[in-house]
């Protein structure tokens, strides 16, 4: 812990740091009831077996490509569950919730610990607090249902938790970063279904495993030989069917030329205090080494330039000229590029996002924008998937007594403004969908660009915030799933971090490498096939919500039968 704090100190960067900082609050925290542990061998062994889970759901999780291990992680926390309930059928909840909290505090840490690199006390917390919330579906399955030991029982879990990934990824403290379907982003080959189901039909299919696995650890030996088949059949269906999409999916759509530039400017040091005209000139000098007539789209990063006055774009800033410039090399391209703008009024609207300054009202953007050759016209969309914290302060409008404590702190207590739903931005050959960073982890947000006509989709981002950690990786993968989901091939342009193509079935081509100065050139297709999912958007919810509430209504009759 001395030494982590330390190296906190003395480094601008921090890496993997915290990662030896949490785990040993971890160690703290899990050992400061050693006499409560040591006390009796369950204890120990469930304690144990706590640690296996998280290391198994770490295992199976991005960048790494043995999902198997997320589809087996939750079998030791079955087991905890059962063995407390056999031992003591009247055994608090709270004993249980122990180990939970144990299992997901850690399984946190080890797989998203890279966040503090942007904030550290914000990444701690947001590890500790998203490790309770994971808690919850699981102590509400423990009391509904310890007293009815029905197989079933374990369904009504699995309902529950998919319940709970679907509500983490709507309301204010969202952070859907470790749902289940995502496990599978680095072995997207096995996630070529999600063009039917999303990646909700990935959380069940991981549940249906680890439910059929659990059922093999406990079952009696002519049991085990039975469900070791159905354990294998859930595997394999899906798997066969998903290599025979992966083999069989053709490219579709018009092929057109983009560049992709990257940058590369650290953002805690560098992205904000390299004057713009600097920043500007090395941009030009890779998309010039890049784009020719034949370039159809070039794509720049999130907020390559901030602050940007949005009301005159041009007028305020003359960098945007500049960019212009690139057209008389590429006099058929357009450019898409991440800005960060601001729009003020003369007389504010009630909005929570309005901010004052010396009498001027203004709000702040995360924005996108599209630049066409020989018009000063501009397409603009604004960033609606916010950050927890660092771009939006959750539920202010019922904790407006906070202001004074999030101002003291640096924060921002009125947030960046976005706008209700997305839109795409349409150019001669079609229309592409502006992702900016957090919003590629949305699966059904990213369907809706497309039911609103994207055929193609461009992911801008700053993943250097994280340094070089799993972080960009992840997002990486995750984003991956966005193409399979949709069938659309995706340009993705960091500022620092992965930069690359990814086509219809997931795969990346051309990646650079983090921290490095690069400007891509390549094909991409331009769809206009939609997928089952994109149309009917997360159907699979309704199946979830549907038989979740029925179990629990069985398993409630039951239970006052035998009473």
């Amino acid at each position: 812990m001395l030494i982590c704090s330390y190296f906190l100190v003395n480094k601008s960067l921090w890496g993997n740091i915290p990662l030896w900082l949490f785990l040993g609050l971890w160690v703290i925290v899990v050992f400061s009831r050693s006499k409560w542990i040591i006390s009796s061998k369950y204890h120990l062994r469930w304690l144990l077996l706590s640690v296996i889970s998280a290391v198994s759901l770490t295992i199976g999780f991005p960048p790494n490509v043995f999902f198997l291990g997320m589809a087996l992680g939750f079998i030791p926390i079955l087991v905890i569950e059962k063995e407390i309930f056999s031992i003591n059928q009247k055994a608090s909840p709270w004993l249980f919730w122990r180990y939970l909290f144990s299992t997901f505090w850690l399984w946190n840490i080890l797989a998203t610990y890279w966040v503090a690199n942007a904030a550290l006390v914000a990444g701690l917390f947001a590890n500790v607090v998203n490790a309770l919330l994971m808690t919850i579906p699981w102590i509400i399955f423990h009391i509904i249902c310890r007293k009815n030991f029905n197989w079933w029982r374990y369904v009504i879990l699995a309902c529950m938790w998919i319940m709970f990934e679907y509500i983490h990824s709507v309301w204010e403290i969202s952070w859907p970063w470790l749902t289940l379907g995502n496990s599978l982003g680095t072995a997207y080959q096995f996630a070529q279904w999600y063009e039917y189901t999303g990646y909700f039909g990935g959380s069940i299919w991981i549940w249906a495993l680890n439910i059929a696995g659990f059922y093999i650890l406990s079952g009696s030996t002519i049991r085990k030989t039975y469900l070791t088949g159905i354990f294998l059949l859930i595997f394999i269906i899906p798997s066969l069917f998903s290599l025979y999409l992966y083999k069989n999916t053709p490219e579709l759509g018009k092929e057109i030329n983009v560049s992709i530039i990257q940058p590369n400017y650290e953002p805690h040091y560098e992205k904000f205090s390299v004057p713009t005209e600097v920043q500007v000139a090395k941009m030009f000098r890779l998309a010039d080494s890049v784009i020719d007539k034949e370039t159809k789209l070039i794509l720049f990063p999130e907020t390559i330039l901030d602050p940007v006055n949005l009301d005159q774009l041009y007028a305020r800033s003359p960098y945007m000229l500049e960019l212009h410039e690139l057209f008389r090399k590429a006099p058929n391209a357009y450019i898409v590029a991440g800005l960060g703008g601001y729009h003020t009024f003369s007389t504010p609207p009630d909005r929570p996002s309005v901010r004052e300054s010396e009498g001027t009202y203004y709000e702040v953007y995360n924005a996108a924008v599209m630049l066409q050759p020989d018009t000063a016209v501009v397409q603009e969309y604004y960033k609606s998937k916010f950050v927890p914290g660092a771009e939006i302060f959750p539920y202010k409008n019922i904790l407006p007594f906070l202001k004074p404590l999030v101002r003291k702190l640096g924060g921002t207590y009125e947030g960046f403004a976005g706008q209700p739903y997305p839109t795409n931005f349409t150019f001669d050959q079609g229309s592409v969908a502006p992702i900016i960073c957090y919003e590629s982890i949305y699966g059904g947000y990213v369907a809706k660009y497309v039911r609103s006509g994207a055929n193609l989709l461009a992911i801008m981002t700053n993943d250097g915030w994280w340094d070089d950690t799993p972080g960009y990786r992840q997002h990486l993968a995750i984003g991956r799933l966005r193409a399979i989901e949709n069938r659309r091939d995706i340009i993705r342009s960091a500022n620092t971090g992965i930069s690359c193509f990814i086509n219809q079935r997931g795969d990346v081509s051309q990646p650079t490498l983090y921290e490095t100065d690069a400007a891509i050139n390549g094909k991409v297709n331009l769809n206009k096939k939609t997928t089952f999912y994109t149309r009917h958007g997360d159907w699979i919810l309704w199946i979830v919500w549907i038989s979740g509430i029925g179990l629990i209504v069985l398993n409630y009759i039951l239970y006052n039968k035998k009473k």
